[in-house]
């Protein structure tokens, strides 16, 4: 990694480094981790040991009957369940501080000044995102984005729709590989993104590369590994993203498999009929009544378009409706608006990391959480969240680092569902080079 030196105050505001100026130019919300998976209404488990175990109960025993009189009773029958399995992912993030730097950048009077604490802020904005862009945008492998098409020894590449390049940043570090597996041929292990050019969808790595469609991006060194969390792709699913979840197989049990509505690739708009299809098919498949729909800012255009209003008439009198357009921003752990289905209503949340063309309509209840705590910088001794920095020698430096243990998971995949291929026009229309209306 690099170090933190005093050649960066050139371009640095020299040392002063008001809030205002901090990432205006990046997406760093981060609604999914912070109001859905912490919010209080969603049960939570807390690993102690290799992992946490618990039995789907996939079919009840079924040991009933309308006998004849003096007929023979019920043959008896036992359910039939399987282990799951969950264990926490492991989210790391840090940064060097040259020991000049953070001497000669320490001045109270700057307000942030401090170059130590800057460098706190941006790493722990940063660490919560990559949380928040693996539970909302992935399905399981850390898959960040995948190659739109082959490439032959050029230092750009185009991002695949309909992710795109929505979960990518400048100066990821990050790796390509030729399948999705975990066991497959590396492309390139260790590229830093120089640009990205949203309207196009390029990114401009620093070496040439030669790389066939549909390759798939992770950060450096996540590819394969037993630590990368699950996603809300992978869980609410029905073995297209995931085929096995909770080291079970999703094709040996179809209890396992949540209700995905698809168009054969075709996109249309998202409607009423189809988000009460989605919620009627949860409801026939579990006995669940859905009270959480998350989705990306496209697809809350498409709702609001959905539900807006009339307003062509001027009416008065007692009970006239609102008709103001929009919508409220929301606040902690509150949703934007809220959807009813059969008296039951569910909370609308919108994340910047949802996959495009996807609405999710989920049931709390049945997803959980594992942290071992929140995000936490290292001690290493005596209260300083540093430690020396060591590559073959000592160096005047130090390295900070910040760690978030935690995971998601759903004891019942199929109280969950998915509406796929909608019409995105925001982020997978022109705008990005795409073809959505």
């Amino acid at each position: 990694m690099a170090v933190n030196t005093t050649t960066a105050l050139v371009d640095s505001l020299k040392r002063s480094y008001p809030d205002e100026f901090f990432e205006v130019h990046l997406n760093t919300n981060a609604p999914f981790f912070m109001n859905v998976i912490k919010g209080s209404k969603l049960k939570s488990w807390r690993q102690d040991g290799e992992g946490i175990y618990w039995p789907f109960n996939l079919q009840s025993p079924q040991s009933m009957g309308t006998p004849a009189e003096g007929g023979g009773l019920p043959t008896p029958r036992t359910r039939v369940e399987v282990q799951g399995r969950l264990r926490v992912g492991q989210f790391i993030g840090d940064f060097e501080i040259s020991f000049l730097l953070e001497a000669i950048a320490d001045n109270d009077r700057a307000g942030w000044g401090a170059a130590v604490k800057r460098s706190v802020k941006e790493n722990t904005s940063d660490l919560t995102k990559h949380v928040n862009r693996l539970y909302a945008g992935t399905h399981g492998t850390g898959r960040i984005g995948q190659v739109n098409a082959a490439t032959s020894a050029v230092t750009t590449f185009v991002g695949k729709l309909p992710l795109g390049v929505l979960l990518m940043r400048p100066n990821m570090e990050i790796a390509i590989y030729d399948d999705d597996t975990g066991s497959g041929a590396a492309e390139d292990t260790s590229e830093v993104i120089s640009k990205i050019v949203q309207s196009t969808r390029t990114v401009t790595v620093g070496n040439a590369q030669t790389l066939d469609a549909n390759d798939h991006i992770y950060i450096a060194g996540s590819y394969g590994a037993a630590t990368v969390p699950n996603g809300i792709a992978g869980i609410v699913d029905d073995a297209t993203n995931l085929t096995t979840i909770h080291n079970v197989s999703r094709a040996t049990y179809e209890e396992l498999k949540s209700l995905v509505l698809t168009n054969s690739g075709t996109v249309r708009d998202l409607s009423e009929d189809l988000m009460l299809e989605a919620a009627h098919g949860v409801r026939q498949r579990s006995g669940r009544l859905v009270d959480c729909v998350l989705m990306n800012t496209g697809q809350w255009s498409k709702y609001c378009k959905m539900v807006r209003p009339d307003r062509q008439y001027v009416v008065s009198g007692k009970g006239v409706p609102n008709y103001d357009t929009g919508y409220k921003a929301s606040t902690e752990y509150e949703p934007v608006s809220q959807f009813m289905h059969g008296g039951k209503v569910a909370d609308i949340y919108v994340s910047e990391d949802v996959s495009p063309r996807t609405v999710y309509m989920l049931t709390k209840s049945e997803l959980r959480r594992v942290e071992q705590g929140p995000p936490t910088w290292i001690d290493w001794g005596g209260g300083s969240i540093f430690q020396q920095s060591v590559s073959t020698t000592y160096q005047t430096a130090k390295t900070a680092t910040i760690a978030y243990f935690g995971n998601i998971g759903s004891p019942c995949p199929a109280a969950h569902a998915r509406i796929d291929d909608l019409a995105d026009k925001e982020l997978c229309g022109a705008a990005v080079g795409g073809p959505d209306t």
